[in-house]
């Protein structure tokens, strides 16, 4: 219990400390009169439809859950898609994406379903949402070569840290007797009891990714993940013009897809319940990068923040 609370106490400094940091990078600069004619002036007409984007980008994550789900069992998509907003919900109000588990346990057990494969489930779809990731910073730099150097460098962080959980969850898919083997050695020098629980563990665990050997089920939830960044992307997108962001289309593209995957990122990071500060700091430092003057970005993200908050 004391190690619980330390822990929880520690996440709690590094996000206090984070929210400062975020906060004065947001406000640095700011014509606090700027600020106020862009949030009076944005068109507000915008916002309901960024509403149902976002809606239904929690469809298509509910979805493409219910796809890797499915060889466990069939749950109906009317039982999942509430479940999994719950969990945003709870990774609102606990950082470190705490409501990842929450999800899991709550599915397993109105479901009676294997708690530990259906957390796989949740990690394969974070290493599947890396791999977008990796994607969309390999095509803004595509589009936009001249970028600023620290986003050459965030790029290559985000390169490493997901394509090495891409690797893992490629061994664990093609070699799993090998995993399991391995899993069997390592606990084989710890108590027994221990050593029962985890090789359990990791055999119901690894039933989470038998969706991901179907080609024709791995081709859907590839189509889901991929309908579900785009419907992400056009949530904001929908945004940029109400606040006076019209830019040409090929930076339009960029900056959109840019300011979604660093205001996902930035929900990694601990950060004060509801991501207050933090995800107004990196929006405005992803807009930053295409020269959006700091009053409109930061209206921007407010906006947006609120909407995302409004869902959840």
């Amino acid at each position: 219990m004391n190690r619980i609370s330390a822990h929880a106490g520690v996440t709690l400094v590094a996000g206090l400390v984070v929210a400062v940091v975020a906060s004065y990078f947001a406000l640095k600069d700011i014509n606090v009169e700027k600020l106020g004619a862009a949030l009076a002036s944005a068109q507000y007409g915008y916002v309901f439809p960024a509403l149902l984007a976002v809606y239904s980008g929690y469809a298509a994550r509910a979805w493409r859950w219910q796809l890797m789900i499915a060889p466990l069992k069939q749950i109906p998509f009317r039982k999942i898609f509430p479940l999994l907003v719950i969990g945003f919900a709870w990774n609102v109000l606990i950082p470190l994406r705490v409501g990842e588990i929450v999800r899991a346990h709550l599915l397993g057990q109105r479901q009676n379903v294997s708690r530990p494969a259906l957390l796989a489930t949740v990690i394969v779809e974070r290493v599947l949402d890396g791999v977008a990731i990796m994607a969309l910073l390999a095509m803004v730099g595509i589009l936009d070569p001249g970028l600023p150097g620290w986003v050459e460098n965030f790029t290559r962080i985000a390169l490493l840290l997901f394509g090495v959980a891409l690797a893992g969850l490629v061994m664990l898919v093609v070699s799993e007797r090998f995993t399991l083997r391995l899993i069997e050695r390592l606990t084989a020098f710890v108590p027994h009891v221990l050593a029962a629980r985890i090789n359990q563990f990791a055999q119901s665990f690894v039933q989470g990714y038998v969706a991901l050997r179907s080609p024709p089920q791995l081709f859907w939830i590839a189509v889901a993940t991929v309908v579900g960044w785009l419907i992400e992307i056009g949530s904001y997108a929908i945004l940029f013009p109400a606040f006076g962001l019209n830019l040409a289309p090929p930076a339009f593209i960029s900056a959109t897809s840019f300011y979604a995957v660093v205001l996902n990122l930035a929900t990694l990071v601990p950060s004060p319940p509801g991501f207050v500060a933090t995800i107004e700091g990196f929006g405005v430092a992803a807009l930053d990068v295409f020269h959006v003057n700091r009053e409109s970005a930061l209206s921007l993200t407010v906006v947006g923040h609120a909407i995302q908050l409004i869902v959840k």
